[in-house]
């Protein structure tokens, strides 16, 4: 199928030359030359990629495709200039555009960028496509048989009525295999309700659950329904269940044990019909042992016990994961896709996550919003991280993460100068670096090349 192309220019004359060479080579091409008619044009029409002048009169051509990736992030533009200055090329490429070319552009390079770029659109549309077919499992990504053999567990206890105890470390998605679980039952068209009973103070847990009714306390302006009673015949989520003071926990032991509840301030009860499911980051045996959790609550949660695994244990999951964060942060925030290098890999790979999936989450995200370039190096994953995590977590005992990102690094380098005979041009030709930048790393990893080839 052939690739519609829009191209943007105030001259005629180059735009019909334009046309020739990339008809020529297979391309369907509108023109324009007014550029206050592009917006509507994209909006109307499918374009593969646009080509948008730097210098016309009308409008300033930087400030116009600033406007276009705010309103079209995912098509790629590539930016042509008879006046072309680094400063420019520079600013185009960090606000999202695929690449720069000074006019008048060579036909063959053109043609060739055009395609990469147009491959790159396709390869994002099919990453978006994925995303969405991953949403609707629940934002639940793995390739680990650990997790495999959580899906086959919520699998199996979703259509059942029984009560789930969920419990795993701080990060590893107990909320998601809580929703899992409510989305394979047989309540999902029924409400599903979340507590989080580390958030509420324990004055108030009680009304929060059960409700009340207008005076019952100070504040208390008008009558509450309660958490249980909005639940009604779907699924109740109670989130750090640990959290609950000791007289809570009572009050919610006798609402499961009787199916019903009575607001603050009433005398009146309330038959309720909801499926509990409950999470803790704590060790509620520990907590029976300690005298802060009620034993013969525990036993009524924990009926199907259901364990979150830490990331670390998982490791396949690290780079599928890392890859849907970054796309789907990219998307949030109208930027390009990058893509991780062998050695950010690495780095991803070794590294022992102790916030899980959580922490993974929230570094891409960072990178996204931080990164210049379409590619993520270690220096980029350390820069994402944020400084106390930098130096007081421990990975592997005694293994920060950026001493991780220069183990990985100086391997890199040496891999790369070995494939490249330890040819330094082009090394750092391979590395994406200039030589004085691989000097310098080399120097820092006290890597030493034989005299036999230093060019």
């Amino acid at each position: 199928m052939q690739k519609n192309i829009l191209a943007v220019d105030d001259q005629p004359i180059f735009l019909q030359s334009l046309k020739n060479h990339l008809e020529y080579a297979g391309f369907l091409l509108d023109t324009l030359t007014d550029p206050t008619q592009v917006e509507s044009t994209i909006a109307t029409q499918n374009f593969d990629c646009v080509l948008l002048d730097v210098d016309m009169p009308q409008i300033d051509g930087i400030s116009l495709l600033r406007t276009l990736i705010e309103k079209y992030p995912l098509i790629p533009f590539i930016m042509i200039s008879g006046k072309s200055s680094i400063e420019q090329a520079i600013k185009c490429i960090k606000l999202g555009a695929y690449d720069f070319i000074e006019k008048p552009p060579d036909p063959d390079r053109l043609v060739i960028t055009i395609k990469h770029a147009i491959e790159r659109h396709f390869l994002t549309q099919e990453r978006l496509g994925l995303l969405e077919n991953l949403k609707a499992q629940n934002n639940i990504i793995y390739r680990s048989e650990a997790m495999q053999a959580l899906m086959n567990r919520i699998e199996s206890v979703a259509s059942t009525e029984a009560t789930v105890l969920i419990s795993g470390e701080h990060g590893t998605g107990k909320q998601l295999v809580a929703q899992a679980i409510y989305t394979h039952s047989n309540r999902v068209s029924a409400p599903f309700v979340q507590v989080n009973c580390a958030a509420i103070p324990s004055t108030l847990l009680e009304s929060t659950l059960f409700g009340h009714v207008k005076g019952a306390f100070t504040g208390a302006v008008q009558d509450s329904t309660g958490k249980f009673r909005d639940a009604d015949g779907g699924t109740l989520f109670l989130d750090e269940i640990g959290c609950l003071d000791y007289e809570s926990q009572s009050k919610l032991l006798v609402a499961i044990q009787e199916g019903d509840i009575s607001p603050v301030g009433s005398s009146e009860t309330f038959m309720v019909d909801v499926r509990i499911i409950a999470a803790t980051n704590q060790s509620l045996q520990g907590l029976i042992k300690a005298g802060k959790f009620r034993e013969d609550l525990y036993y009524r949660l924990n009926v199907v016990p259901v364990r979150t695994p830490p990331l670390r244990d998982r490791k396949e999951d690290i780079i599928p994961l890392a890859k849907f964060f970054l796309t789907d942060f990219a998307t949030k925030h109208s930027r390009l896709v990058p893509e991780l290098t062998p050695a950010a890999l690495n780095v991803l790979m070794q590294y022992d996550w102790p916030g899980n999936v959580r922490e993974l989450q929230n570094m891409m995200q960072r990178v996204i919003i931080f990164l210049s370039e379409h590619q993520i190096s270690p220096e980029d994953l350390l820069i994402a991280f944020d400084e106390e995590q930098r130096t007081n977590i421990p990975v592997n005992k005694d293994t920060s993460l950026e001493k991780a990102v220069n183990s990985f690094e100086k391997e890199y380098i040496e891999h790369a100068l070995i494939v490249n005979q330890y040819k330094i041009i082009a090394t750092a030709k391979m590395l994406n670096i200039d030589r004085t930048g691989l000097y310098r790393k080399m120097k820092k990893y006290g890597i030493e090349v034989p005299e036999m080839s230093t060019v």
